[in-house]
């Protein structure tokens, strides 16, 4: 309709086309239509690939997909049968969970890289998706080359100098916070 409408008025937009994309792509991802949502905004991408907030709503998309085939492998778990196929079931969902939310991960990233002013917003779901497949030790280059676009990201350093924390290594989280405090 905003192609339509951008055509009588003589006007060309593509950024508030793309924009139109996410919305109707926002509509879908709440109705829970995965797919068509991603498909919409690897379209607006297309057609105006700085539109930085469809890499985050990508990487939403994979993630509540994740988690619905999580809660479907812990239905599974639940009912502790002996079942060949139940087992099945069970392997199959997790796999698929880790696999969704594995492809949450660069969407995220992206979205962190582009608009480092807004990495808080992903920060602790890049975190949680990490851990969840025990790939914790990406964060930090993750967040070296967030801080590399931003160096003053008060998010991203106070994550940073956690996971240094984490990781036991103090020093490195002290020399990290007087950086930036100076």
């Amino acid at each position: 309709h905003l192609v339509q409408l951008q055509k009588i008025r003589g006007i060309e937009n593509s950024k508030e086309i793309g924009k139109y994309k996410i919305q109707e792509g926002k509509t879908l991802l709440r109705k829970l239509d995965f797919s068509k949502s991603r498909k919409l905004f690897e379209e607006a991408l297309n057609i105006e690939d700085s539109l930085f907030e469809a890499y985050f709503f990508i990487g939403n998309s994979y993630a509540q997909e994740s988690e619905l085939s999580y809660e479907k492998a812990m239905r599974y778990d639940n009912q502790s049968s002996s079942n060949k196929d139940e087992d099945s079931g069970y392997t199959d969902a997790l796999n698929q969970a880790k696999d969704l939310v594995s492809k949450a991960i660069p969407m995220w990233v992206q979205f962190g890289e582009m608009a480092p002013d807004k990495s808080g917003m992903v920060i602790n779901r890049l975190k949680d998706a990490l851990f969840a497949l025990n790939r914790f030790d990406e964060l930090e280059g993750i967040l070296k080359r967030i801080l590399e676009n931003d160096s003053d990201n008060t998010d991203v350093i106070s994550c940073l100098a956690e996971y240094y924390i984490h990781k036991g290594e103090v020093q490195s989280a002290s020399n990290l916070l007087d950086t930036a405090i100076e």
